[in-house]
């Protein structure tokens, strides 16, 4: 049986599993590992665009995997058969989710500042659609309420689809929210809740996608620089990354409440952590 707690976690050029349930020397055992480097069906063009991952997203109970790196590539691959389904290129990616219809949307941050569609079926392709969106960070669709959320840096976007059984498919936007301060980040659903947490520069927060507000986060009110923040669905155990000193955007430590934990691996670059289950 695959183990129902592994985490995935991305930084460098590397995205990686850990099983938190085997343990060697103080560290959970990495039991995958994807380097765009090493990946024989990725074309040569975009094996240098991922050299600092900044998404890991689990589908299909894990077997496929959604990946964004700073460094301009986004790639959509099967871990299990070790085979990239889709790849892309754009300014600055931060964050995907996929959509209907074989689609995906990339949100692409600053540089570039705009959320695009693509169609998983043309990898390499130009976006089918793209919207400006300053310092985009997180996207999120919606199934229940065919929604698609997007984060940007003051905002919180939900966009209805529209001419989605045409090649000229579009986002409209139905309504924006200002976040209750700036620089929005982090953006991932609360497991089996209308909540979707988001991090900011100063805080934590959980917006509820039913009353359409924001309150402040019930673990991590007052917590600065969270890049990742991440409930478990089965076990309630959250893991966060929170940069280190020094306004870097990365950590050497990956940390846990509920049971509280930490795990440090000095010279590591965590940058986001999602469990796997």
């Amino acid at each position: 049986m695959p183990s129902t707690n592994e985490l995935i976690i991305c930084g460098r050029d590397e995205v990686f599993i850990w099983d938190l349930d085997k343990i060697e020397n103080g560290i959970p055992v990495k039991t995958w590992s994807w380097k765009a480097a090493e990946q024989h069906d990725l074309p040569e063009e975009y094996k240098g665009l991922f050299g600092s991952t900044d998404e890991c997203k689990p589908f299909d109970g894990g077997s496929k995997i959604l990946i964004c790196s700073s460094g301009g590539g986004f790639a959509y691959i099967d871990r299990k058969e070790n085979r990239t389904l889709f790849y892309g290129k754009g300014g600055n990616p931060h964050s995907a989710d996929l959509l209907p219809g074989n689609r995906v949307a990339i949100a692409l941050s600053v540089g570039d500042d705009r959320l695009a569609i693509y169609d998983l079926g043309a990898p390499g392709q130009p976006a089918l659609f793209s919207v400006p969106f300053p310092s985009a960070h997180g996207v999120i669709w919606d199934e229940e309420r065919k929604i698609l959320w997007a984060l940007c840096y003051a905002e919180l976007h939900a966009y209805r689809l529209a001419d989605w059984e045409t090649a000229s498919p579009k986002l409209i936007l139905e309504k924006s929210y200002p976040l209750p301060d700036k620089d929005g980040h982090d953006f991932l659903p609360v497991p089996h809740t209308p909540y979707i947490s988001v991090t900011t520069h100063e805080r934590c927060w959980i917006f509820d996608r039913d009353a359409r507000t924001f309150a402040s986060h019930p673990d991590l009110p007052s917590l600065l620089e969270v890049k990742s923040l991440a409930k478990h669905p089965v076990t309630g155990r959250t893991a966060y990354v929170k940069a280190i000193k020094g306004n870097q955007w990365w950590s050497e430590n990956i940390r846990f409440l509920n049971p509280p934990g930490d795990f440090h691996i000095p010279g590591e670059i965590f940058y986001k952590a999602r469990w796997n289950a």
